[in-house]
């Protein structure tokens, strides 16, 4: 599986008659990306009109902006031609001035990619096209005529899901092969080149041994002597073939000198180190193969390291000016992680490096390895060399020359600050972490730069851009409305609650229909919508705070009238007037609500037709669980200690889904008991209803609950039946002394634990909390038996062991 996702944008044009079709293509991309990102490393983003964000009506240079990046243009027609997108211009349909610019653009250069889809014409409307199916026929006649562009025809949005698969794959698989026989190519072209930069003859190169050395020799010629005249090669073992697969790795000629050890022999070698005189070269080679596989994590680098007689890390960064891109990419991220600062004097430039790892022949890996260097361990200047990345446009670079600019701009804010950076860069998402400090910052904007960041492609954005003009109260009415109209239910909510702040009348069934948008859904399943959560989540937010205004004979009738879908107007009656209404909420939570749903129905059976009455019942198990979970939520808010069982027999049952107001209200009234309760392995109905407290998650809220009740206890903790991600949070929380109390017993299990990130965040912790001595003993240990060891552990423990331990803080503090 690929580490770095690369993005291939994909744009579909279409006139609007072909809003099936395009939905269809929609839900075609989002299953293909689940194979091409699984297997091929690639993420498609598809592009269109739909994507361009709503607001100030939007002229066609704006949708162009994303068609200038596309590298795979796919145009569908059927009888519409559309709309001109400018009053006197040149072209007559925006469909047209689309296509006709990609064109141009391919001429120029090797993209975009171009494919044409036509749906079949009935003999009816040919008979009669009328003046936009003429101007369809035009352009068919003029593609079939000029032979440049092939083109498939289809009879239905079934036909047009496999030929838009079958082109958007190909096109991948096609890209992937280039870059595959291009990757070879710059490897072939490499092999023999000295470890030094051609360019600056005054780089020194580092300083190795013969490969053969004396170790070497020594190991060989013990192992020809065993084996000549020998057929039984039974008294070889695995250490013996490792290490003769190693001394191979170290020679090489070009056109057969492809260096590659795997992980299972590296791990071999490590595990017999002390009873191995390696030679020097040996253990370079072993270093670079760690490398390799640095990101992988499942092999040990650092006792390689350390062994070696030159391991000045200038010396290092020089090998990331030549040689194979792995090798480079393993350098770079090193120095990542050890937070090395590139030189910068009279004898080095720091400008090699960087001229060298985003050149114009430098393989996508080292460019997006030197971006996360840059990230990381960037200074102000760097900001230029990562704007000329970034404004190449290149797919496979660009999401992380924007992180980088982001992340730079946020420490040094030069040339721009970063909020500035966000609101005039277009893009779909950028990772929160990265993303939310900028935005928290949005204050600093003037108001003229946030009404740019309402059209932003990213939801974050628009929504931050609205917050800081709705508190400078400079959304009005008009622009409101408009905003209400947005694909972000969060931003159509707080648009629709300025209208109602500004005095505008709406109604209950003005929310839902504002909040609540009906999306498009695959013709084939035989529905005309979708259900759109997010705009219901709002809509309920609306309801539940309008009804919160009324009194309690308000809410009585309100309650009383509802249908069996609405729960909110009986969940606020009971948290509003709980005392008056406990007991009765308490009678239909231990029922489950089935007497209450089944008296519904019974009343609505008197008034609607039998069909209606059917759906709803068929609905019964989902409603009754919806209105279960609401009312315990009520009652861990109110924390209640004559509750406790009733919120215990839930989890015992797992009838609806946990919340972190459970673990609320087990920290008030909870024990040692409860903990598997809430954290127990077979937790497979997780939510989080984080209401009031959107940043808080449910593994977060139990993690803190069971290190509070079992701190004392940690070793009894760390056995309990505890899903991996709690247990892994419990972890990380544990403060120093407390991992020191863990027995050796429970370490080495949790070593052993199924799940990697179980055993990474034990190796980190003690790396963090344990002495160099116990590491090592740890390790050894590990290393001692017999069974089956778990390659990631030893990469972990091997950094804990043998490098100081500033150096190993500081580089888990990076990775964590």
């Amino acid at each position: 599986m690929s580490k770095t996702r690369k993005v291939v944008k994909v744009f579909i044009a279409s006139p609007g008659d072909l809003s099936d079709e395009r939905y269809v293509v929609r839900d075609a991309v989002i299953e293909m990306n689940e194979i091409l990102a699984k297997n091929l490393g690639y993420h498609i983003e598809l592009m269109g009109w739909e994507d361009t964000p709503a607001g100030f009506g939007r002229p066609q240079h704006l949708i162009n902006q994303d068609l200038d990046k596309c590298d795979l243009f796919i145009g569908v027609m059927w009888k519409r031609w559309g709309t001109p997108p400018d009053v006197n211009g040149a072209y007559t349909s925006g469909f047209e001035e689309e296509y006709e610019r990609s064109i141009e653009r391919r001429k120029q250069g090797n993209t975009p990619e171009i494919s044409l889809f036509f749906k079949d014409v009935s003999d009816d409307l040919l008979n009669d096209p009328g003046d936009d199916l003429k101007k369809v026929l035009t352009f068919r006649k003029k593609i079939i005529d000029e032979k440049i562009i092939l083109f498939q025809n289809f009879s239905d949005v079934k036909k047009l899901e496999k030929l838009i698969r079958s082109c958007v794959s190909n096109y991948i698989y096609s890209i992937n092969r280039r870059e595959r026989d291009s990757n070879q190519e710059e490897k072939e072209q490499e092999r023999g080149l000295n470890i030094k930069d051609t360019k600056n003859e005054n780089v020194k190169t580092p300083v190795v041994s013969s490969p053969l050395s004396v170790e070497g020799f020594e190991f060989l010629s013990g192992f020809v002597n065993r084996i000549k005249n020998n057929e039984n090669t039974d008294d070889l073992t695995s250490y013996d073939i490792a290490r003769f697969r190693l001394l191979s790795n170290t020679l090489s000629k070009t056109g057969n000198d492809v260096n590659k050890l795997g992980v299972h022999d590296i791990n071999i070698l490590y595990k017999n180190k002390n009873n191995i005189n390696f030679g020097q070269f040996e253990l370079y080679f072993l270093m670079k193969f760690g490398l390799y596989y640095i990101n992988d994590e499942n092999t040990p680098l650092w006792y390689w390291y350390s062994k070696l007689i030159n391991k000045d890390l200038m010396n290092l960064a020089f090998i990331s000016l030549s040689g194979d891109s792995e090798t480079k990419v393993g350098v770079i991220n090193f120095l990542k992680l050890v937070g090395y600062k590139l030189p910068n004097n009279n004898d080095v430039k720091r400008d090699w490096f960087l001229n060298s790892w985003f050149s114009d022949d430098s393989d996508v890996s080292v460019k997006n390895a030197a971006l996360e260097y840059i990230s990381a361990n960037g200074i102000g200047e760097d900001f230029k060399v990562v704007k000329e990345e970034y404004d190449r446009n290149n797919y496979n670079t660009s999401r992380k020359a924007l992180e980088s600019m982001v992340l730079l701009l946020s420490i040094y804010g030069i040339p721009i600050s970063a909020e500035e950076l966000v609101i005039e860069t277009q893009f779909d998402s950028l990772e929160l972490y990265i993303l939310q400090p900028v935005l928290d910052r949005f204050y600093s904007l003037p108001s003229d730069k946030l009404l740019i960041g309402l059209e932003h492609r990213s939801s974050e954005v628009r929504l931050a851009a609205l917050k800081v003009l709705q508190k400078r109260n400079e959304i009005d009415d008009v622009l409101a409305i408009k905003l209400s109209k947005d694909s972000n239910a969060s931003i159509r909510y707080e648009s629709f609650m300025i209208l109602i702040d500004n005095g505008t009348p709406l109604s209950i069934s003005d929310a839902h229909r504002i909040l609540i948008k009906p999306h498009q859904q695959n013709s084939l399943l035989g529905e005309k919508n979708s259900f759109d959560m997010a705009g219901n989540d709002c809509f309920d937010k609306f309801k539940t705070s309008s009804f919160r205004k009324l009194s309690e004979s308000e809410l009585n009738v309100e309650a009383n009238k509802a249908n069996v879908y609405d729960r909110i107007p009986y969940i606020v009656l009971s948290e509003k007037y709980f005392s008056k209404y406990q007991e009765d909420l308490r009678m239909n939570i231990d029922d489950h609500f089935n007497s209450y749903f089944d008296d519904k129905i019974k009343e609505l059976s008197s008034i609607h037709a039998g069909d209606h009455i059917k759906k709803m019942i068929n609905l019964k198990g989902f409603i009754c669980k919806e209105f279960t979970r609401k009312g315990l939520d009520i009652l861990c808010t109110k924390k209640k200690v004559e509750d406790i069982n009733r919120i215990r027999e839930n989890l015992k049952t797992r009838y609806v889904g946990v919340s972190h107001l459970d673990v609320k209200y087990f920290e008030k009234h909870g024990g040692w008991s409860d903990i598997e309760l809430l954290a127990s392995s077979d937790l497979n109905n997780i939510s989080s209803l984080l209401i009031g407290k959107k940043d808080v998650s449910y593994t977060n809220c139990v993690a803190k609950f069971a290190y509070k009740i079992g701190r004392n206890s940690i070793s009894e903790l760390l056995m309990l039946n505890i899903s991996p991600s709690i247990l892994t949070e419990i972890l990380s929380i544990c403060s120093d002394s407390t991992i020191k109390d863990i027995s050796d017993e429970v370490i080495f299990q949790l070593l052993n634990n199924d799940n990697p990130n179980v055993r990474k965040r034990m190796s980190i912790v003690a790396i963090r909390a344990l002495s160099i001595k116990k590491i090592k003993y740890l390790l050894d240990e590990y290393l001692s038996g017999d069974e089956y060891r778990y390659y990631n552990v030893i990469h972990w423990l091997d950094l804990g062991s043998c490098m100081p331990k500033s150096l190993s803080k500081r580089i888990i503090k990076n990775v964590v």
